[in-house]
């Protein structure tokens, strides 16, 4: 149950950055597979961007707010 072709944001956020560093077709299609699976194309078929599609996260937490102080 692993999609090989999936990153964290940062690392996809590095993808974008290579392809403004040294153009290339693979970078592109690896930013948009990334982005695709972050809004929806996945096995579970959920969103993973908060607040957006069928299934919105209705409680978020914040670890950082949590234990702030």
């Amino acid at each position: 149950m692993n999609a090989g072709w999936y990153f964290s944001t940062d690392a996809a956020f590095d993808l974008a950055v290579a392809n403004l560093v040294q153009p290339s077709a693979s970078y592109l299609t690896a930013v948009l597979q990334n982005f695709n699976y972050q809004h929806g194309c996945n096995p579970l078929n959920v969103m993973f961007v908060t607040g957006n599609g069928w299934k919105r996260q209705r409680q978020i937490v914040s670890q950082y707010d949590n234990y702030a102080n």
